[in-house]
């Protein structure tokens, strides 16, 4: 009986990871794309005109990019620029740190699907590529995608790129949902994917859930209010110390007085209506006596 409740709970833990959240939260995008083709990046506010011609739903980049999404963990996306082949690298040996972690029990449930790393035509899909701050000119940079489309991450440029600072995203994606991390990670913003009907069916099956499901939207939902709160600073009385690591604030501390407590009257032993009821009573008896006398003098 208590390895049958141990195995019953050691089910329940873990039952989705970061990556499976992806899925069913999508949150802001990376691009919005306005009337006339005028699209706008909310990360910077700037905004670019493109030409009718540009698919603005990312055509087969981002349809073949959703299909890998579904079979991968998470999908490492270099676009090209000065230092693109160490980016790659850096990326490959991030994928192959994350897996040898894996086989040696160091994350909270074995990878059941292995990380992609796709090269992105800015070519194909110039709209996706300058939503995610790619710049033609520039060096190359690195996205660490997973669910439908979300960021794990910042999106790394030049020198930002190591392996260290991609496994520390690819570490996200493959946590539990149930971890002690900020729920920062739910804000991320997504690049649009295409998501038809067969696209559903195709999660549903892979995923072993669907996330479409009003109840597994629900049953996350229960998950995640478990986990830590935002951070918010720390308070003592009405002082806020915002960073106590940067500077101090003096302040006097009053002493504290001990509450008074108020002096409660006396309970009298007899209240006034029991009180004039023995009174009463009494009156009764003595009359009653009196008249037994009366009546025995008379005799």
């Amino acid at each position: 009986m208590v390895l049958l409740c141990l195995a019953l709970i050691a089910s329940s833990l873990c039952k989705y990871t970061i990556r499976d959240v992806g899925f069913v939260f999508i949150g802001p995008a990376v691009v919005e794309v306005g009337d006339g083709g005028i699209a706008r990046r909310p990360a910077d506010g700037a905004t670019r005109l493109f030409p009718s011609s540009v698919p603005l739903d990312g055509g087969a980049v981002r349809l073949a990019l959703s299909q890998d999404l579904l079979d991968a963990i998470a999908v490492v996306v270099v676009l090209p620029g000065h230092g693109a082949d160490a980016a790659l690298h850096s990326a490959r040996a991030a994928a192959n740190m994350l897996e040898q972690m894996s086989d040696e029990g160091k994350l909270a449930r074995a990878l059941d699907a292995p990380v992609f790393i796709d090269t992105f035509d800015v070519h194909a899909d110039p709209l996706g590529a300058w939503g995610l701050g790619w710049s033609p000119d520039g060096h190359a940079s690195v996205a660490v995608l997973y669910g439908r489309g979300r960021l794990a991450g910042p999106v790394l440029h030049g020198g930002h790129i190591t392996t260290e600072a991609i496994l520390d995203q690819l570490e996200l994606v493959s946590d539990s949902c149930e971890c002690d991390r900020p729920r920062s990670w739910l804000e991320g913003p997504h690049l649009p994917m295409p998501w038809d009907d067969a696209l559903r069916t195709r999660a549903r099956d892979r995923l072993g859930f669907d996330p479409h499901s009003p109840r597994i939207r629900a049953e996350m939902d229960k998950i995640l209010a478990r986990g830590p709160q935002p951070d918010v600073p720390d308070r003592v009385g009405d002082v806020v110390f915002d960073d106590p690591l940067l500077g101090y604030d003096e302040l006097q501390l009053e002493p504290a007085v001990a509450p008074q407590v108020a002096k409660s009257k006396p309970t009298p032993r007899f209240s006034a209506p029991l009180f004039w009821l023995c009174v009463g009573l009494g009156a009764v008896v003595l009359c009653g006596i009196g008249m037994s006398v009366m009546s025995r003098d008379a005799a």
